[in-house]
């Protein structure tokens, strides 16, 4: 999921600065997402 999106952004929008903003806050929501998720794990495996 996140290498379509990295490969998009960095074909479509590789000069355009407003596309790299965009595409590390698509990147941080992500990590942030997964981070929630794996938390959840974490605390009912221990």
């Amino acid at each position: 999921m996140v290498s379509i999106i990295f490969f998009d952004f960095f074909v479509v929008d590789v000069c355009n600065n407003q596309g790299w903003i965009l595409f590390n806050q698509i990147l941080k929501s992500e990590q942030e997402e997964y981070l929630r998720i794996n938390s959840k794990n974490i605390l009912k495996n221990s």
